[in-house]
């Protein structure tokens, strides 16, 4: 199964429908649950928006209903010890500045920015498991 669909800036991402695309039959009667990790989803204020923008819109265009889904809060790392590349590190940092007050979120520089809710995450987990058993 698949767990969750890219949305970027309105478009489909393009993975995503090749995946769903030729899989499109296999969906069919499927139990499915998609989620997202994106900033917007770490404040709870903020989360209906991240859901309508990036997991609605998504699945009216590809024309799929999930069962459950949601937007988590995901992991910014900007720790020495961070995979990322230094340019991309330096693109998402100037994108966290905007995200500080666009949403009104701490991020902290040269760390790592935790930004997952565990019970948020672990409350989807039981209701997928739920629809997922009966």
């Amino acid at each position: 199964s698949i767990s969750r669909f890219e949305y970027q800036d309105n478009e489909v991402d393009e993975g995503s429908e090749k995946i769903y695309g030729k899989n499109r039959e296999k969906f069919k009667g499927k139990i499915l649950g998609m989620f997202v990790c994106s900033a917007y989803g770490s404040v709870p204020k903020n989360r209906s928006k991240a859901k309508e923008d990036y997991l609605e819109k998504t699945m009216t265009e590809m024309g799929i209903k999930a069962d459950v889904y949601d937007a988590f809060g995901g992991v910014l790392d900007f720790s020495e010890s961070s995979r990322m590349r230094f340019l991309d590190k330096k693109k998402l940092n100037m994108a966290a500045k905007g995200l500080e007050k666009d949403i009104d979120l701490k991020i902290e520089k040269n760390t790592k920015n935790d930004l997952r809710d565990w019970e948020q995450i672990r409350a989807f987990a039981e209701q997928f498991g739920k629809i997922v058993k009966d």
